[in-house]
């Protein structure tokens, strides 16, 4: 595939996290574009939330024929939503799923009590972010630390917002278009005992895109191929 066939890549972050979990991507996916959220004020749903970022995309000329769509975690739950407007070529699941359920119920007792502290109080919240790193599986120092500076810049408004998000989801078990899943084993976050991925990466945990990029590149390299 030459660099003017390549078709159009666009990979959504996950909830605590920015285009930085997707960087070693990008030296194979010189065209990957990882767009900025919308606002979430009304604090919308998950479904109105992702018309919100398919108008976004398509009024940034970044639906192109025959593109790829995907994302992490919660931004590849955001994806399958999309896809159903903007009908891309394929999605591409990141250590994501494609219904709640898939999520421990313990995180959904966590998002519930967080439920009425106000937002500035949660601001403090990501001084214990690091609490959660067991969930994340094995990862280099290097990737705790980036963790740590997306965590930093991201608004807590927001995290809260998309945990609920992610629990009142109907879920999308079918987009409409083709899905290719890739996920880590030690994933404590989406459990690989509730997803039925077409790629398993023996030692990975929930941010397969920072610690094995190589076999995330492949996933999307099998997707540009697939028939638009």
């Amino acid at each position: 595939m030459t660099p003017t066939e390549r078709p159009g890549l666009v990979l959504f972050p996950g909830m605590g996290a920015d285009a930085r979990m997707f960087d070693a991507l990008r030296a194979e996916f010189p065209q990957l574009v990882v767009p900025e959220w919308p606002g979430i004020e009304d604090r919308p749903s998950m479904v109105a939330f992702a018309a919100r970022v398919a108008q976004r995309l398509q009024a940034a000329g970044l639906v192109t024929p025959g593109m790829v769509l995907g994302g992490a975690s919660f931004g590849g739950m955001v994806a399958l939503e999309v896809a159903r407007i903007v009908r891309p070529r394929a999605v591409v699941l990141i250590g994501s799923c494609r219904h709640p359920s898939a999520i421990p119920s313990s995180l959904a007792w966590l998002e519930w009590l967080c439920r009425p502290i106000p937002a500035g109080l949660l601001e403090w919240f990501k001084f214990l972010s690091r609490a959660g790193d067991h969930g994340l599986g094995p990862m280099e120092d290097s990737h705790r630390k980036l963790l740590a500076e997306m965590m930093r810049d991201t608004s807590m408004r927001f995290v809260a917002w998309s945990a609920r998000a992610i629990f009142t989801w109907p879920g999308c078990p079918d987009p409409g278009v083709p899905v290719l899943h890739v996920h880590g084993r030690l994933d404590g976050m989406i459990r690989s005992s509730r997803v039925e991925p077409d790629v398993w990466i023996d030692q990975a945990g929930h941010i397969p895109s920072m610690t094995h990029p190589d076999s995330v590149c492949a996933v999307i390299r099998k997707a540009c191929k697939l028939e638009p």
